[in-house]
Parts: C-alpha cells; sequence; structure tokens
C-alpha cells in the first residue's frame, strides 16, 4: 500500500533501550507492583497483579521503532515479526514510517521511525527485557552515545500508566521533544492524552507544539532498491510516473495492441515509456473492465512474464520499477519471483484470501485500490449507489481494507 509500509504483520531513535533514562523531574505516588518481575517499579494508580496477566490482550503498549544502518525497512520489519513471536506480545497496529534527520548526535545517516501498538499480558520490565533481547538478536550494538543503531525498540506508552524505575520510564522520558516519536505515533492514538508527568495533552496537540517546516518529516515507502523512497508528504519530492503496459487483448485503454510475447516489440514499447518519463512500469495480464472475461492464472501468467523479462533486459529499465496489476496471490507471488517490486491490486484483497497474506510473506511494496464487487457486478446499482456521499464512502471502506 504506498501509505507508509511494506505489507507484514507489523510497521528507533536512543541509547539504550532509550526508555531507561531514569526518573523524571518529579516523583510519581503509586503502590508498588506485587510480582518480582516489577521490583522496584512504582505505578501511577493500582498495582497489576501477576494472575490477571495471563492473556495478551491483558495491557495495550506503544512501542517507538527506529533504525539507520543497514537496510533500515527490513530492520523494523523483522523487529515487529520477532515481537510476535514472543509469548504474550502481539503486534496489533503499526504507523506510517518516517524518514528523519537525526537528532542530538547528528553526524551519522538518516533514520527510518515509526511506532506499533501492542497487546501484551507481560508486565512493564517483562516487556522491556523482551524489547531488550529482541534488539541483541538482531545485532544492536551501542558504540556511540545515541549515536547510529540497526535496531532501536522503547516503551512509549504502556496503558494510561505512569512508571518509574532506575531501568525504565513510562511515558518515555523525551515523548514530548521528538517529533519523529509524536508524528508516527499519531497515525494511531492522535486523540489519546498522554499521560504526562509536566503536562497534559493530546498525542497531536503535543505534536503542534514541537513539528517542525523545514525540512519537512514524511513517510518514506520503499519501491524499489534502485530508487529513493517515496516521501509523499515532502512538497519539493520527485514527480514518479507509473506508465501502463496492458497486455491482454481486450483492455479498454490501448485495445490490445500490446498483447505480444515478442521480445523485441515489448522492448520498444517500454522504451518509449521510459524515454516519456516512466519510473514504474504497471504490467495488467487480466482485464479488469466491466465483464471483462476471467482467464486462468497460468494464462495471465504467459502475458505478464515476458514483459518482465523484457524490462529486465534493458539498460535502460535499470533504475524502473516493476509493478504487478493483479488480484491473484499466485501470479502475484510468481511475478515477484520473476523480479517485480510491486503488486498492484484492484481489489486491495478481495477477490483472492491468499492475497494479502501472499504479500506479507512476499515483504513487497503494494498498491491496495479501492473497488466494490467483481467485473462482472462492479457497475451493479448496488455497487454504485453512495448514500453517503461518494468520496466519503469511497475513504472508508479502503481505510477498512488497508
Amino acid at each position: 500500500m504506498l501509505a507508509g509500509w511494506h505489507v507484514t504483520n507489523g510497521a528507533m531513535a536512543r541509547r539504550y533501550v532509550g526508555v531507561g533514562e531514569g526518573p523524571p523531574d518529579r516523583p510519581v505516588s503509586g503502590r508498588r507492583a506485587d510480582t518480582e518481575a516489577d521490583k522496584g517499579m512504582v505505578y501511577d494508580g493500582a498495582p497489576v497483579p501477576h494472575t490477571e496477566r495471563t492473556k495478551s490482550s491483558d495491557h495495550r503498549a506503544f512501542v517507538a521503532l527506529g533504525s539507520n544502518v543497514g537496510n533500515r525497512l527490513g530492520m523494523i520489519e523483522r523487529a515487529c515479526l520477532e515481537m510476535n513471536t514472543e509469548a504474550g506480545v502481539r503486534v496489533v497496529r503499526t504507523s506510517g514510517l518516517y524518514e528523519t534527520t537525526p537528532m542530538y548526535y547528528e553526524d551519522q545517516d538518516p533514520f527510518l521511525n515509526g511506532a506499533c501498538e501492542i497487546e501484551t499480558s507481560l508486565a512493564p520490565t517483562e516487556l522491556l527485557d523482551v524489547l531488550q533481547d529482541i534488539e541483541r538478536r538482531l545485532g544492536r550494538e551501542k558504540l556511540v552515545e545515541k549515536g547510529p543503531r540497526c535496531i532501536d525498540l522503547d516503551i512509549l506508552l504502556y496503558d494510561d500508566k505512569r512508571v518509574s524505575s532506575n531501568r525504565l520510564t513510562v511515558p518515555h522520558a523525551s515523548l514530548l521533544e521528538r517529533e519523529f516519536v509524536l508524528r508516527p505515533l499519531c497515525d494511531l492514538i492522535p486523540n489519546r492524552v498522554v499521560p504526562s508527568f509536566q503536562s497534559q495533552g493530546s498525542v497531536s496537540e503535543h505534536l503542534d507544539l514541537v513539528s517542525t517546516r523545514s525540512p519537512v518529516m514524511s513517510t518514506a515507502v520503499e519501491v524499489c532498491p534502485v530508487q529513493p523512497p517515496i516521501r509523499a508528504m515532502d512538497p519539493k519530492r520527485c514527480t514518479r510516473v507509473m506508465s501502463i503496459l496492458n497486455v491482454t487483448p481486450d483492455s479498454f485503454s490501448d485495445g490490445g495492441k500490446n498483447l505480444t510475447s515478442d521480445q523485441a516489440v515489448l522492448g520498444a514499447t517500454i522504451k518509449e515509456q521510459i524515454a516519456a518519463g516512466a519510473t514504474i512500469i504497471d504490467i495488467g495480464g487480466q482485464s479488469s473492465r466491466p465483464h471483462a472475461p476471467s482467464i486462468s492464472p497460468g494464462e495471465e501468467l504467459s502475458r505478464i512474464l515476458p514483459a518482465i523479462r523484457a524490462i529486465k533486459s534493458l539498460p535502460e529499465a535499470e533504475n524502473v520499477a516493476i509493478s504487478i496489476d493483479t488480484y491473484r496471490a499466485a501470479v502475484a507471488a510468481a511475478a515477484f519471483d520473476a523480479g517485480a517490486h510491486i503488486i498492484n491490486d484492484i481489489s486491495a484483497g478481495t477477490l483472492d484470501p491468499d492475497m494479502l497474506p501472499t504479500m506479507a510473506e512476499l515483504g513487497c511494496t503494494v498498491c491496495l485500490m479501492h473497488m466494490r464487487g467483481t467485473p462482472d457486478t462492479m457497475t451493479s446499482k448496488e455497487n454504485c449507489t453512495y448514500p453517503n456521499g461518494l468520496i466519503p464512502t469511497i475513504a472508508h471502506e479502503l481505510l477498512d481494507r488497508v
């Protein structure tokens, strides 16, 4: 989905787990937790008995994600997947990923920063232990204070509790001064009031106080290894042009003129598109016009794969991203194996129940489109009726798919 993330079950900046920054300026009143894991931990409110922490959904926490070393996106995705393998932890939602300039120690590469919402049965210190162990397994080394790091996992919020110990401060001690934390958190809980030690206010209100205008902090969506990320919120971003290559006999846009497996003919068409400014080429092998006949996955691939080979054979296309317009999971997987970078599904996964899991397994960038019904039913009265307004309805239904 060209909106922030690769599609996985999940989507970093600090000291060593940057939540361990000492007690707040003001002491916190409250009773101490009654478990060994929380020994020395002070809660703002009643303790959480161990007997009540048996289900992964007992508590809700928000974890900051960050990386500025190596494959930043891949490392964040691995961290989210690692969290899901831990007993008592489940990733529920992820924010967009934002490309950010370093704060504090500035002589280092830009970060990708995000946040995720988790359900957990673990006490705060137990969760901290899990996150630090994931960091170690993924190769995190603290060499420079606030310096480069391959992965960074910080507890930002844990229920509505205030927590203070020599290892952990929740809410995170620097939460309210960091735009790179507040902005992704605002994707998830913009109206939630932060139980701050110093002030009250929603996440979005605190973001307004620290928000900068230059450089613009934008989501960053990786399209393919040979292109820089799409920074959709940056007004100075370069425009990406997606050119359509329909290799079908019945396309309503080109009348089937590109239905050929002749590499020379395909190559000539592709060169024309690149010369005209295309940076992404979207290949379609199954027409989606109203009442278009459905072909088999094998026939669809017999049309798509020669086009992929043609693109990859051209020196002119070495920096071009390949998108596959399909709603079939098997076709998407085979195209990805052949070298495609993006899956463009007109149905957003509604026409094939295996599509979304396949996208997640492939770890690729996807474009989720809005569609009602199927090509046979999309023009029915029911599917063309929008009593709550066209744009609000499309936005609501597409958000549900995302």
